[in-house]
């Protein structure tokens, strides 16, 4: 079954849910004094100017997503602040359309929503009073549609349609324009996401599909830093360092076709940018591994006195974290500095156009992250466990990257690097714990105390160790030419050029 019988399969079945389930159940009615009953009749425009008092009309939160589409008629869930919720069931075009709406309870909405997946928005309404008794309905969207605005009119008579004059400020009509309509711009959205995928296409060539990559990684950190995704600032922050190490990532993995150069100028930018985002991640992530570590060993533990210490944590974190803020210099300075690298990212140039153009940085990603296991292995000192993670990271990205290959067994592979990063990184935040302790040694009330916690981190730091190397023995099996060699197999294999 391909995947467009399976989705008409999976909207029939949505549909034919609903109609089971609201069987028997009243319409709710939306426009009382319109003479056509279900008949809705509207027109769209485009918002030229926001009203300086908007803030004068209370917003109201809309989400939504699309079950079914089919040409002219759509099935959408949506839910109001949170918590109101309706079924509507559309069709028709242009000023006049037939709608219909069906009340839904809070587990109703959320067993349908998971059914919307690429095709959801939202937005914030405000109703503005209008003459003639009519409300402009003006919608602000957010995410990856943040900066549309647009205005709704509903009338209750096609001559209250015909004769309407909108304020100044509205501008184009959009009634007629498909694009236009929220069924459109939710699949925008989605599409917008999924263009941004960290992977590469069996259907493209390498070299173009590396640069759509590695610009939709920047745009992906811009439109966090720059507040379009609509996330709390920590997550925003978070996520776009995680952007960061992935462009990292695939600039190592194409260092070979663009050249020393431009790899160490694009490296180097990406990786000042993520060194700057993260001092408040990195005081929270010590927390939360004093946190693990006080749950883990409770009955070590529960004898120390260790409040204050973790007060000074939280300490740091909030004094780091005042220095982050949404639309701060900072913000902008790295903003400004992805734009230039963005643009050179543009002007890499590949003399391959297939596998060949990344097997030589797959193959070094492979060789150090095993030469580095090695070397961890006989000498386990905290910086040659964190230099193995860091190569263990670079494998798990070009992994990722690579998935088309062989998409069962290279997910697999990609969820055992990731889990021994995960390891690697937890080891390493106790060696940074343990280092707080010794900068904060005035805040144990004793020695004892600071011994305990110290004791503690050496014991799962040895814990977390004996199943990483245990990991990393199974991962580097292979030698890397061998190891290169069935990547590509199973690239060309599928359909990919060499």
């Amino acid at each position: 079954m391909n995947v467009r019988t399976a989705r008409l399969a999976g909207a029939l079945i949505v549909v034919a849910w609903a109609v089971v389930q609201l069987e028997g159940r009243r319409p709710r009615s939306r426009r009382a004094g319109n003479r056509g009953g279900d008949l809705e009749i509207e027109r769209k425009f485009v918002v030229a100017d926001v009203p300086a008092d908007l803030g004068d009309y209370p917003g109201e939160a809309i989400e939504q997503g699309y079950l079914a589409l089919d040409g002219d008629v759509e099935l959408r869930v949506r839910r109001k602040d949170g918590s109101d919720s309706v079924l509507t069931v559309k069709a028709g075009k242009g000023k006049s359309r037939v709608e219909q709406e069906f009340e839904l309870d809070a587990p109703a909405f959320e067993s349908l929503w998971p059914f919307t997946v690429g095709r959801r928005l939202r937005k914030i309404r405000h109703r503005i009073p209008g003459e003639g008794g009519l409300t402009l309905e003006l919608d602000s969207y957010l995410g990856w549609l943040r900066g549309l605005f647009t205005v709704e009119i509903e009338f209750p008579t096609l001559e209250a349609s015909r004769d309407f004059q909108p304020p100044k400020w509205v501008g184009k009509e959009v009634t007629d324009d498909p694009s236009y309509k929220n069924q459109a711009l939710a699949q925008r959205q989605g599409a917008a996401r999924a263009k941004r995928a960290f992977r590469l296409r069996i259907d493209e060539r390498v070299s173009v599909d590396i640069a759509r990559i590695a610009t939709a990684q920047i745009d992906e950190v811009l439109d966090r830093l720059e507040g379009r995704t609509d996330e709390e600032l920590g997550k925003a922050v978070h996520e776009s360092r995680k952007s960061l190490k992935r462009l990292r990532a695939v600039a190592r993995l194409a260092r070979a076709e663009i050249g020393t150069k431009d790899y160490r100028r694009a490296n180097a930018t990406f990786r000042d940018a993520g060194r700057r985002l993260s001092g408040a991640r990195d005081a929270q992530v010590l927390i939360q591994a004093f946190d693990a570590l006080a749950e883990r060993y409770p009955a070590e533990l529960g004898a120390a006195r260790l409040g204050e210490f973790r007060s000074r944590l939280v300490g740091e974190y909030e004094s780091l974290g005042g220095n982050i803020t949404a639309g701060s210099a900072l913000f902008v300075e790295i903003a400004g500095d992805l734009r230039k690298a963005s643009a050179r990212v543009e002007k890499w140039s590949f003399k391959h156009s297939g596998f060949r153009a990344v097997a030589p940085g797959l193959g070094t990603a492979y060789r150090d992250g095993r030469g580095a296991y090695r070397v961890a292995l006989r000498d386990p000192t905290p910086e040659h466990l964190h230099d193995w993670r860091k190569r263990v990271k670079d494998l798990w990205y070009s992994v990722q990257l690579l998935e088309a290959a062989a998409p069962k067994r290279m997910d697999k592979l990609a969820g055992s690097a990731h889990k021994l990063s995960e390891l690697l990184g937890d080891d390493h935040d106790l060696v940074v714990l343990g280092e707080h302790v010794e900068r904060y040694r005035d805040a144990f009330p004793d020695e004892a105390s600071a011994a305990l916690l110290r004791g503690a981190a050496e014991r799962r730091r040895m814990e977390l160790q004996v199943r990483a190397f245990g990991m990393g023995d199974e991962l580097y099996s292979k030698r890397p030419r061998a190891f290169v060699r069935e990547v590509e197999r199973g690239w060309r294999k599928h359909g990919g050029r060499r």
